[in-house]
């Protein structure tokens, strides 16, 4: 995307005569850079003007879009320079009517297109508040495509107005003291969206006035105008309850738009991918996941992502095999009651999660209240194709005459679909739990995600 590098240390205006003053403009050693020349003329004299503006010496070309206000007799004109010599520039250009007020505002940018910047545009967006119709909303939408930057120039009469940018907008330029003249403002956005996409530019003035709003689009240095969708490859078929080789994502033209793009993959079957998302940037154009199905039978993958890029078509997965084993883990806490952890640091569910059982780290509680429960969320749980088996395997240990209840709650938070009573259990006892067909079907029906163990400890 266009990168701003530095801009003239002051807007000139309101020079009488023709002649041609000049303006300083720092260039940095930057790849292909440019620099923008923003040149308008308040005609004082009620003529056309002439101009000819130049950038260390060298002729610069003219934007063949210009922007005129006949009423308050304002004309703005755009003009640019690829490559300049690096270092301290003078900004200059000939005005041929002694009674037009000059406005000049100078910017250079790299990462710039070197033969089309403004990608085939040869319109200016422009916005006026003509003396007849004042108004202080300065607002424009600009043609724009991702991976573009919006640059953008603001004009008026007016010598003591406070103006201000869209809080989205860098600004570049303020410069509103110009006896007698006014002054003019610039700023500049990322554009955020598909090929042909207006992107919003607007300002705020201090109270209504005449003023001349212009814009334009840039595009980078690669040539592409940026990214306008994703694109989604891959494998078609794989086994159930094994990892798939890699899917790849990526963008049907360069560059990733700033700050950059996350992507999510879905499936419309049971399943899991690796990453669960995946992002893209300027600098890391494509990206990979595997998915694993739970259950056989046709998929179809698609993806989702925070961007207003075009999702891809769906991409169809084949998965062959029986049901997969799938174990599922406990994450997340819902509610404690007076259960606290063996050491008394980490989540009740930290203690819990365990691959191989292990006595060394526990959950307790000193039943206080009686009938005091804790509740405790199943991670990663998706509904399955296939109803099969479904075992829950817990431990248990308690000091005599101390019961327990252990219990399986759907996703709903409210539906008990298993009840497991314990009398005093004092030793460190594994049981295994295997659900009924019906059982399953009321987890099914209330929810698999979001299943939780509830455990209650009395007295």
């Amino acid at each position: 995307m266009p990168t701003f590098d530095s801009k003239i240390s002051s807007a000139g205006f309101g020079f009488a005569g023709s002649g041609s003053p000049t303006e300083q403009l720092i260039v940095g050693n930057n790849p292909n850079r440019a620099v923008f020349v923003w040149l308008g003329f308040q005609l004082n004299g009620g003529a056309s003007f002439g101009s000819v503006v130049t950038c260390g010496g060298v002729p610069m070309t003219k934007f063949p879009g210009t922007a005129v206000d006949t009423d308050s007799k304002k004309y703005k004109e755009l003009w640019w320079l690829p490559n300049p010599s690096v270092g301290s520039k003078a900004i200059a250009f000939t005005a041929n009517n002694s009674d037009d007020k000059p406005y000049i505002s100078a910017v250079s940018y790299y990462d710039v297109h070197q033969t089309d910047p403004f990608n085939g545009r040869t319109a200016l967006a422009f916005d006026q508040a003509v003396v007849a119709f004042p108004r202080n909303n300065p607002n424009i939408s600009v043609t724009s495509t991702v991976g573009e930057l919006v640059i953008d120039h603001l004009m008026y009469p007016q010598p003591s107005l406070v103006m201000t940018p869209n809080g989205t907008q860098t600004m570049r330029e303020n410069a509103p003291e110009a006896p007698g003249i006014g002054g003019c403002g610039q700023s500049e956005k990322a554009a955020a969206g598909a090929a042909g996409t207006a992107t919003g530019m607007s300002w705020g003035i201090s109270f209504a006035d005449p003023f001349l709003y212009t814009g334009i689009s840039i595009k980078s240095a690669t040539g592409g105008g940026g990214a306008t969708a994703l694109t989604l490859s891959g494998p078609s078929s794989g086994a159930v309850g094994v990892a798939s080789t890699n899917f790849t994502v990526g963008v049907d033209t360069s560059p990733v738009g700033a700050p950059g793009v996350t992507v999510t993959p879905h499936s419309s079957g049971a399943g899991s991918f690796t990453p669960a998302t995946v992002n893209l940037s300027p600098s890391v154009e494509s990206a990979t996941f595997t998915f694993t199905p739970i259950d056989a039978g046709a998929h179809s993958i698609t993806l989702t992502s925070n961007s207003a890029l075009t999702n891809p078509a769906a991409h169809s997965y084949n998965a062959t095999g029986g049901v997969a084993t799938v174990k599922y883990r406990l994450g997340t806490d819902i509610t404690a009651g007076g259960w606290t952890t063996n050491d008394g640091t980490g989540s009740l569910a930290s203690k819990l999660d365990e691959v191989t059982p292990d006595v060394a780290d526990f959950i307790k509680s000193s039943i206080n209240p009686s009938d005091d429960a804790c509740e405790i969320q199943f991670v990663g749980v998706q509904t399955p194709g296939t109803l099969s088996d479904m075992t829950l395997r817990y431990m248990l240990r308690s000091d005599p005459l101390v019961n327990q209840m252990v219990q399986l709650v759907a996703g709903d938070g409210t539906t008990v679909v298993a009840t497991w009573n314990h009398g005093p259990v004092t030793t460190d006892t594994q049981f295994d739990r295997v659900l009924s067909a019906g059982q399953m079907s009321a987890l099914n029906a209330a929810g698999f995600v979001g299943c939780r163990l509830r455990n209650t400890a009395d007295s």
